[in-house]
């Protein structure tokens, strides 16, 4: 019958022992005898109430308090009724508690049942609030203990919590030595007596309380040990620390971990900034409103700090006058403080204020090499995580900017467009694709074929020029192809050809739209084969050169007005970089200035810092017809001609610093925005008009239209 209707067993000494403790003896059953069923859901409900589910808990007992036909007896009622007092106060339901506390009360007023006196004011001192000070309830608890101490062990165990908690809050606002001591004495006893009666649960419970009276025994007595620990601790910090490379999730690091080393309760990172000579708070685990009271106290003391590159230790800030007089001190009750410089040789990177409103002494002096041993080792992190933060931030913005030395030029530019261009640079670098780079002139076509050849794996070879409008068609044949001895009028010797001379290397063709017929033709062979053959000569030789041509005209336009060759436009025109003019791309003119004025700077032997707003807002707000060739010109002549420290109106140029504002007509705007947007779509097709069309949901001839306007 016991086994069917509970599920506790013969074995489970702890409540057993607990019922026992209550003169309730759940084992005796006879029969039919319903009473004993009250004991049974009792023992039920002292199971789970020391397992911790207290809603179940609360279901047993309340099978108890409202049972029927017979009614319980109070010896069954009353400890119902205030452990469901209990249950209930562990809910968070005060109000419930109460109500099962009068009524426990009432019973025993009737019945004049004593037995459960003791039991029913614990459970009441527990649940109302009297606004009791920590002494006078500390006084009413050493009246439960000794009244307790005869009766049961489990009410005993539990009054003995109670009090250590009272001690612990007693030691908070005094810093009594004795009273931690003692404290410490309450809690093992206590321990003792839930390990003893295999109350599990509530011996755990006493672990919170033995770990904080064990850590401020350490802090008053025992520095030495404290120091041990810390430096264990500090091991495994540092082995975390290696894979930690963020600074800023390092201060919040620092913050949580110095709260755990020294039991503080609050903590601020106060960063120095040396530009505005100022502490500010980067990293908190508080309020703004603390915050602020935090830095309104520090700012002298991190002050101090800087100077000293020494731990500041104050032991009960509230009772020091020269500490008192402070307001966030005074408004928050602050009682120990302690400041940490982070400084790492002649570096300070601020520090880490740490304060306690509860605790007095929570920092000693005896500890103050580990808290110098500390402030070193929080430097020496963040000043590695800074350092790989910062060459992280500079690899990405070198990256982005692609501002490292390809050859002999560079290229700059942090402007949306310019990084698409990057992107397909890095991309095109990687293959052996020709390449046709469109743009206008003075927008750094050669410079992009010099770097997609400098970031290739023929960066070793040569890399050659040929412009096609410097020379006539004839000449521009024997420079790429070469010529047999006797082929032509002066020709007194082979000569090899660009295509030759390049092998293994990259060939640059610019101005492709100047080229000839033949010329087209022969580049059109050279892509289908790899071959090509001098001038003279009746036999074909393989070369293996990259190809990148580039040009400043509209190659569809001449491809329509039958100008260029249908089928190389097609050939090239699968791998297009356009390189936007530079008054679509103004964010990048800044970084252009600076970096040119330091390069003209080595060459002309100046120290010129920069140029003035003025100077900036007048060349932002200038169209730069010949684009950045333009303004390189013009930065050399401010750095040649300037002498001051400064790039300033005077040396800029006439038709820039009296620059009239023109807008273009919206129609001509609109125009050419359609034409480059039918552009790009055409680059995506691989110039295939019928599929553009399509995608545009147009019809060819309104693709021709536009592009003639």
């Amino acid at each position: 019958l016991l086994c069917a209707s509970n599920p506790l067993s013969t074995q489970d000494d702890v409540v057993a022992s607990l019922v026992k403790d209550y003169k309730i003896n759940v084992f005796a059953i006879h029969g039919e005898d319903k009473k004993s069923y009250y004991a049974v859901y009792f023992a039920q409900g002292v199971q789970y109430y020391v397992a911790g589910n207290y809603r179940a808990a609360i279901t047993s007992f309340e099978k108890v308090i409202k049972g029927h036909e017979p009614q319980p007896a109070a010896e069954h009622r009353i400890p119902a009724f205030f452990f469901c007092a209990l249950c209930h106060r562990a809910l968070n339901a005060p109000a419930n508690a109460l109500t099962c506390v009068r009524e426990a009360k009432e019973i025993m007023r009737k019945t004049r049942a004593d037995a459960w006196k003791v039991e029913v004011k614990f459970v009441e001192l527990l649940v109302k609030d009297h606004g009791d000070r920590h002494a006078t309830r500390k006084v009413r608890l050493e009246k439960l203990l000794q009244q307790a101490k005869t009766e049961n062990a489990f009410l005993y165990g539990r009054i003995l919590r109670a009090y250590g908690d009272v001690l612990i809050r007693i030691f908070q606002e005094t810093g009594e030595k004795h009273t931690i001591d003692e404290a410490l004495q309450v809690f093992k006893e206590a321990q003792h007596i839930f390990e003893e009666i295999k109350a599990k649960p509530f011996a755990e419970t006493i672990y919170r309380g033995l770990v904080f009276a064990y850590e401020n025994m350490l802090s008053l007595e025992m520095p030495v040990a404290k120091e041990g620990r810390y430096l264990e601790i500090i091991a495994k910090f540092g082995e975390l620390m290696r894979n930690i490379n963020n600074p800023e999730k390092l201060k919040s690091l620092f913050i949580s971990a110095a709260k755990a080393l020294t039991g503080a309760e609050r903590g601020v990172f106060l960063a120095f900034d040396r530009e505005r000579d100022q502490l500010i708070a980067t990293e908190t685990d508080v309020d703004d409103a603390t915050v602020a009271d935090a830095k309104q106290f520090s700012i002298s003391v991190i002050r101090r700090v800087r100077k000293t590159k020494q731990p500041l230790i104050v032991h009960d800030a509230i009772k020091e006058g020269r500490f008192r007089k402070y307001e966030s001190v005074r408004i928050n009750k602050i009682r120990s403080i302690l400041c940490i410089p982070v400084v790492s040789g002649d570096r300070v990177f601020g520090a880490l204020y740490l304060d306690s409103r509860k605790v007095p002494w929570l920092f000693s002096k005896e500890e103050k090499e580990f808290f110098i041993a500390l402030s070193t080792f929080l430097a020496d992190s963040l000043s590695r995580a800074l350092d790989y933060k910062r060459m992280e931030d500079e690899t990405t913005k070198l990256k982005q900017s692609l501002r490292a030395r390809f050859g002999p030029e560079n290229l700059i530019g942090q402007s949306e467009k310019m990084q698409h261009v990057f992107d397909k640079i890095e991309r095109f670098a990687e293959s052996e694709v020709p390449v046709l780079i469109l743009g206008e002139s003075g927008t750094g076509k050669e410079v992009t074929a010099r770097t997609i050849h400098s970031m290739s794996d023929r960066k070793e070879k040569n890399f050659l020029v040929v412009d096609c409008s410097s020379l006539s068609p004839s000449l521009i044949e024997s420079e790429l192809f070469g010529y047999k001895k006797g082929a032509f009028t002066g020709a007194r010797e082979d000569k090899m050809g660009l295509f030759e001379a390049a092998s293994k290397g990259t060939l640059f063709i610019d101005e492709i739209a100047n080229a000839s017929e033949s010329l087209q033709s022969r580049l059109l062979r050279f892509f289908d084969t790899n071959e090509v053959k001098r001038i003279g000569s009746t036999t074909y030789k393989k070369v293996d050169t990259r190809i990148i041509v580039a040009t400043n005209r509209d190659l569809y336009q001449q491809v329509q007005a039958a100008k260029f060759s249908e089928d190389l436009f097609y050939r090239l025109s699968k791998f297009i970089i356009t390189l936007p003019p530079l008054r679509e791309r103004k964010e990048d003119i800044k970084p252009l200035v600076d970096f040119y004025i330091d390069s003209f700077n080595v060459k002309h032997k100046k120290n010129i810092g920069g140029a003035t707003r003025e100077v900036m807002d007048l060349i932002t707000k200038y169209d730069w017809a010949g684009n950045v060739r333009e303004l390189v010109n013009e930065i050399e002549k401010w750095v040649f001609f300037c002498n001051k420290r400064v790039v300033t109106k005077e040396y800029v140029s006439d038709e820039i610093a009296h620059l009239k504002i023109v807008f273009p007509p919206l129609n001509d705007e609109k125009n050419s925005c359609m034409r480059n947007y039918i552009m790009k779509v055409l680059s995506y097709t691989g110039g295939n008009v019928s599929k553009a069309a399509r995608i545009l949901k147009t019809d060819k001839k309104t693709i021709y239209r536009n592009l003639k306007k």
